[in-house]
């Protein structure tokens, strides 16, 4: 692994290309304290939103290897990990204009400095 300050300066670089070269701006929904309500019967939750770019791709051959959960519709956001300080969760969301995806699956870099986030429509 890099020195700590080749890591940020890293980090940083990543954070640049995504937020003024190739991202889209995308919202990352956090979905999170499912809490039941006996009285009424509804299952709430609570959802925060991350406004931040991402590279948008579709999933490659690799990715459906690694990950047998994918198929070939599929995309991946890869996102700088300065703009999402949180971990994903498969209860999560990415919205990208009109369209909603549903958290399947992430994985990071060695540096930490970004994540592969796999979503599906």
């Amino acid at each position: 692994m890099p020195d700590e300050i080749g890591v940020t300066s890293l980090k940083q670089e990543i954070k640049t290309i995504i937020d003024t070269e190739l991202g889209t701006a995308i919202t990352f929904r956090q979905v999170t304290a499912r809490t039941f309500a006996p009285t009424t019967g509804v299952i709430g939750t609570t959802k925060t939103d991350h406004s931040l770019n991402a590279i948008m791709s579709k999933v490659n051959v690799e990715d459906m290897e690694a990950n047998g959960d994918l198929v070939v519709t599929d995309l991946a956001f890869i996102v700088s990990r300065l703009d999402l300080t949180i971990e994903p969760s498969g209860n999560d969301q990415i919205i990208e204009g009109p369209d909603t995806y549903t958290v399947l699956s992430w994985r990071t870099d060695e540096a930490e400095a970004m994540y592969a986030i796999y979503a599906r429509k």
